[in-house]
């Protein structure tokens, strides 16, 4: 059997939101550690709500927080990207997992750096957590945002259009973060458009 050469290429596609924005809700340590507890059986005492806490956690920050820049994961791009096949022809949401990568940026390669002239806003509302009880969650929203996605693939499989294309229709399609339309409640956040990019 011949085995052919690998051929990977990088391209870099610059995204931009479309309307109403983005909104994100980091799994911090703290939800890990209310999972863990529950896990074992072991009480725990319900703390009151802390909106600006539970807001500060909600975002996902790159290095230092005090330096305030701000990211999204980068798998959230390409599992938006992998759905997008979705509508499609020719390409199966299994074949492309494994076609092409999304990588972060130079420092922190598992988020994509967002831009935006808005610092994160504290959003409320209401939700329904797994039991079904009615609940307030507080989360980091932006009205705005730009990215870079960096990304690698397979050139004998995927050309750079057909990238910049299937970043398209992740964008419009899927989204990225909570409240997206690839979530059961079928939300409008999170939605993002090329700008710039190999076409």
């Amino acid at each position: 059997m011949r085995v052919p050469k690998i051929k990977v290429e990088k391209m870099s596609v610059r995204v931009r939101s479309l309307p109403p924005g983005l909104l994100t809700h980091r799994f911090g340590e703290e939800k890990r550690q209310q999972m863990a507890d529950a896990a074992r059986q072991k009480s725990r005492v319900r703390k009151p709500k802390d909106p600006e806490r539970e807001f500060h956690g909600s975002i996902y920050f790159i290095g230092d927080p005090d330096c305030r820049r701000y990211g999204i994961p980068a798998i959230a791009f390409k599992q938006a990207m992998v759905n997008g096949c979705r509508v499609v022809q020719g390409l199966s949401m299994s074949e492309a997992r494994q076609m092409f990568f999304v990588l972060g940026c130079a420092d922190d390669r598992e988020h994509v750096e967002i831009a935006s002239d808005h610092e994160p806003q504290m959003r409320e509302d209401p939700v329904r957590n797994a039991s079904g009880v009615a609940d307030l969650r507080y989360r980091a929203f932006w009205p705005e945002w730009e990215g870079i996605l960096n990304i690698e693939f397979l050139s004998g499989a995927l050309t750079a259009k057909q990238i910049v294309n299937l970043v398209n229709v992740a964008g419009w399609s899927s989204g990225v973060c909570e409240m997206r339309p690839q979530q059961k409640i079928g939300g409008t956040f999170g939605r993002f458009q090329v700008v710039e990019g190999d076409k």
